[in-house]
């Protein structure tokens, strides 16, 4: 996420020093880790103009336990967690989003979507 008045250099989600700035952002999930995600989420929340949205990626669990085994050590050599939407949403609703609901837009993607407040 970049601010159109900042620099050509990407900037971390855990660093964004925007307020209100943006109508949508995006987190792919399965490069964000645990440890970074409430801080990362505390920032884009207020980087977000009143009203914008959050999309939060994940990857759907897989069926099976080797499947699930695969997507995990995906995501975590990617740098990510594997995010349950549970998960996801518990989290969003922590740091303050509203209107949070889950969907897939089709397998394996599903979506984690959160407003700021307007």
């Amino acid at each position: 996420m970049r601010s159109p008045r900042s620099s050509t250099a990407a900037t971390s989600a855990e660093h964004l020093d925007d307020v209100a700035t943006f109508t949508l952002a995006w987190v792919p999930g399965p490069f964000i880790g645990a440890a970074v995600a409430d801080r990362a989420l505390e920032r884009i929340h207020r980087a977000l103009a009143p009203g914008g949205w959050l999309i939060f990626g994940i990857n759907m669990t897989p069926p099976g336990p080797f499947e699930e085994a695969l997507t995990t050590l995906r995501n975590v050599r990617s740098g990510g967690s594997s995010w349950t939407p549970r998960e996801v949403e518990e989290r969003l609703r922590a740091s303050d989003f509203q209107k949070v609901e889950s969907f897939s837009p089709g397998d394996p993607i599903l979506f984690v979507i959160g407003r700021r407040a307007e």
